[in-house]
């Protein structure tokens, strides 16, 4: 049984199931990839901890047949291939040529886990464009909990409701909320959905999408996965289980100050801070408010650092007012906006911060400071 296959094809497609390997884990499945040809199609699938699952079309030379073998050794070999690669299986071995090149594999026992059944009726479909989804989850990703006693906080929360017909992307990591949504209706998106995904999943999703270059994704969720249809590409998760805390209840309903500011000489500003706040703890920077005039500094052990920007507008600000913060948690933020200004709104210097741009929203509680 022989085909033939695109080198550089066939090395695309292994660089993206290579996501999909796990060599820190023991299963005897982490490491495999599982090849199935079936009328002229490669079928690669890798199952540890993402489910990749992608199809080649091929020139193929006897009947359909399936194998298993070590994903990440035949990747490096295929790395070498400069020419069109032959294989042909021939009883437990799998020999690949590419020009001058040669090579045996011994195959694995083809026992690899088969695919879950899902009720598709209970299965909620959404079109999304690549740009879309890559922007709102980039924007939000940076507030997802890296440890926390609640793990639904390690994942991104998205949601669809019917009302306002809004998808909206959450994430809060206990001193800080992002969140941005875009506008859909039903005829993209099959029924409301409230899911969660690890963020592990998500960058590794997302650096996928960016490989493959693709406009347009179709997302598939039920009640315990997601699934990301790429074109010839799909890719699974599992959903984070439990229920994602009433992010509503974090962000005032008011606000009794509020500026606006120039997005680019705020986050110079704040970089430039963030130098000497970087090196202590909670990387703590001191913003002041004085006649139409945001002064922000920082001071440390060797350094001293204060800087001036002039608000664009301001509302109800008061002379004198002031609060310490993390300098880069506003960074992640201004990182993000790509409007010329941004709005900034306050209740007192221990509520949250609140920035806004469009439909991103970002909320930053202050850091307390102890007077001595």
């Amino acid at each position: 049984m022989k085909f033939k296959v695109d080198n550089i094809e066939l090395k695309k497609a292994l660089a993206i199931a290579d996501k999909g390997i796990d060599t820190t884990k023991t299963s005897e499945h982490a490491e495999q990839l599982h090849f199935k040809v079936i009328d002229n199609t490669l079928h690669i699938k890798a199952q540890s901890p993402l489910t990749i699952y992608i199809k080649l079309p091929i020139e193929s030379i006897g009947v359909d047949f399936e194998f298993c073998l070590n994903g990440k050794l035949f990747l490096e070999f295929v790395k070498k291939c400069n020419k069109p690669i032959e294989l042909e299986l021939f009883c437990n071995l799998l020999n690949l040529k590419s020009g001058t090149l040669k090579t045996k594999f011994t195959l694995i026992p083809s026992d690899y886990p088969k695919d879950k059944a899902y009720n598709t009726q209970e299965t909620i479909t959404l079109a999304i464009t690549a740009e879309e989804f890559l922007y709102n989850t980039t924007a939000c990703m940076d507030a997802i909990a890296l440890t926390d006693f609640r793990p639904i906080l390690q994942g991104m929360n998205i949601s669809y409701n019917t009302t306002d017909n809004k998808i909206n992307f959450v994430a809060v990591d206990g001193l800080r909320l992002s969140k941005s949504n875009i506008t859909t209706d039903n005829t993209k998106c099959s029924g409301a959905f409230n899911i969660t995904i690890l963020k592990q999943h998500l960058v590794t999703i997302n650096g996928i999408i960016k490989q493959l270059d693709i406009t347009d994704l179709e997302l598939k969720i039920n009640d315990k996965n997601i699934t990301f249809v790429l074109g010839s590409t799909e890719v699974s998760c599992a959903l984070l289980q439990g229920e994602f805390i009433t992010y509503s209840r974090l962000m005032p309903k008011t606000h009794a100050m509020q500026l606006v500011m120039n997005t680019d000489s705020l986050s110079n500003a704040i970089q430039t801070v963030n130098i000497v706040s970087k090196d202590l703890q909670a990387n703590l920077a001191r913003m002041d408010y004085l006649n139409n005039i945001i002064t922000l500094s920082a001071k440390n052990e060797k350094t001293e650092c204060t800087i001036e920007v002039e608000c664009i507008t301001t509302e109800k600000m008061k002379d004198g007012f002031s609060l310490a913060f993390n300098s880069k948690f506003l960074i992640d933020c201004l990182k993000n906006i790509k409007g010329e200004s941004i709005v900034i709104a306050f209740n007192s210097p221990v509520e949250p911060i609140v920035i806004t741009y469009d439909d991103l929203y970002y909320l930053i509680l202050p850091v307390r400071v102890i007077k001595k």
